[in-house]
This record gives structure tokens, sequence and C-alpha cells, in this order.
């Protein structure tokens, strides 16, 4: 049995729609000759006129029905594959952007955490649990003992090139680490701020408190540092309250970068 190809088959289509229009044309023109007979012999014809033209009527709308579904049937199935593949592309356009977003968005972490790390020895290492998940402000990372890692070590987040100590390395294993966060609740810091020794109370997701004397000038923005991480700075003043009948102040302090979008950190050796 011989196969066709598309090319084939195309022609033998167009041909048969070709031979469909002149059977219209010789239809057309039976009915226009059998009409004028008609008004020629004053209606003599009409019956015979009749019947005929039925005839040729049902098949000129066959014939017109026919080419017009094949038109509108082949109009639809190129619309149709076109629409396929206009929508294969912008999915795969869509993919392309959110990877070369992603791409970008770590290339830029990167690049602060190379700005952290100038003058310091350690280790850039991806959080590989959610830091919201555990109530006791921990989260981990995957580095450990193989890549030189220490109990105590201090774990740095980049906010525009500047490192603030976020934690402390609380658990060592060969390729995995525990990190116990600086503003974990509960837990108590000696900081300084604005020159004055004050305590730190964290609260969780990277937010801590502090009492400071009422005559102590802290505005918004003022940096919280501690002396035994080498004065590094661990958070920023966000708001203050004063109650005049007491002899202190509510310091409100926080981490400048967001926790919960941290991707990788930087561990000092």
């Amino acid at each position: 049995m011989m196969n066709l190809s598309p090319r084939s088959n195309l022609g033998h289509t167009s041909q048969k729609t070709k031979r469909t229009r002149k059977r219209l044309l010789v239809a057309t023109f039976a009915i226009a000759l059998i009409l004028l007979a008609d008004a020629i012999s004053g209606g003599a014809m009409r019956s015979v006129a009749r019947t005929v033209g039925a005839g040729l009527y049902s098949g000129v709308s066959s014939a017109f029905a026919a080419i017009g579904g094949r038109d509108a049937f082949a109009s639809r199935g190129a619309l149709m594959r076109e629409n396929e593949v206009l929508r294969l592309q912008l999915t795969a356009l869509q993919t392309e952007i959110a990877s070369y977003r992603a791409l970008e968005g770590e290339n830029q972490i990167l690049r602060g955490m190379l700005s952290v790390a100038e003058g310091h020895e350690g280790v850039t290492a991806p959080i590989v649990s959610s830091v919201r998940s555990s109530p006791y402000g921990t989260f981990s990372i995957g580095a450990g003992r193989s890549s030189g890692i220490t109990l105590g070590s201090l774990v740095l987040a980049s906010d525009g090139g500047r490192g603030f100590v976020i934690g402390r390395i609380s658990d060592v294993g060969e390729r995995v680490s525990l990190v116990t966060e600086v503003f974990a609740p509960s837990v108590k810091t000696n900081a300084q701020l604005a020159g004055a020794a004050i305590e730190v109370n964290g609260s969780g997701s990277g937010n801590a408190s502090a009492r400071v004397p009422r005559d102590l000038e802290v505005a918004v923005g003022d940096v919280v540092t501690v002396p035994e991480f080498g004065g590094r700075p661990v958070g920023m003043v966000g708001g203050v309250t004063e109650d005049v009948a007491r002899a202190y102040q509510e310091v409100f302090i926080a981490i400048p970068v967001s926790l919960s979008s941290l991707s990788y950190v930087y561990v000092l050796k």
C-alpha cells in the first residue's frame, strides 16, 4: 500500500475542492437557465423548475457546506496549533525569567557575603532548615566540622555589606551545624548602645528589647554592638518608648535583615 506524504495529501485536497467549485458553477448556471425558461414560458415550466431547482439547491448547499466546513476546520486546527506553540513558548519564557531572578538574588546574597568576609576567615554556608520553624530560635546550616566550623563560632548575615551577628554555633556535626540566634527567646546578651552597657533580652524572630537609663540619648537607627563578639553589631534600634513616671526607656531592637528570607550565612572560624 502506498503512503501519501503530507504534500501529496494537500494537493489531493486542493484538487477535490476545485472539482467541487466547478460543480457549483455548473449547478448555478443550470438554475439560472431554468428560471429564465420559466419566465419566458409564462410560468408553464414552474412545477418542473421547482422540482429540478430544489434538487440543484440541495446539491449546491451541500457543496458550499463541504467547502466552508473544510476551510473552517483547517483554519481552526491551524489556530489551535499556533495557540499551543505560543503557550509553550510563554511557559518556557516564564520559567527562564524565574530562574534568572532566583540566580540574580543568590548572586546578590553571595556578593554581600564577600563584603562580610573581607579580612575574616570563615565559611559561607547555606541554611538547610526554616528559620521560622523552631520556637527555640535555632536553625541548621549545611556546614560542620569538615568545613572547619567549631562550637561557639559566630554566624553573620549581610546587610548591604555589613556583617551583623545573628547567632552562634551551638552544636556541630560533620556536615551540619545548629545555630542559636542571638535574639532567641529568653536569651540575654550583654551589649553596648550609645556608649552605655545594656542587657538585651531576646524575643525571637530577630527582635529584642532593653531597658536603658532615661537620660541616655537613643535614636532610631542606632547600632547595638556586643563586646564579646569583638564589638560587632547585632542589631539596630527600631523604636524607643519613654515613661515619665519611671527612670528608664524601653528600647526595641531588631536585626536589619529578614531572617525568614536568608538563604546563606557566613560563619567565622
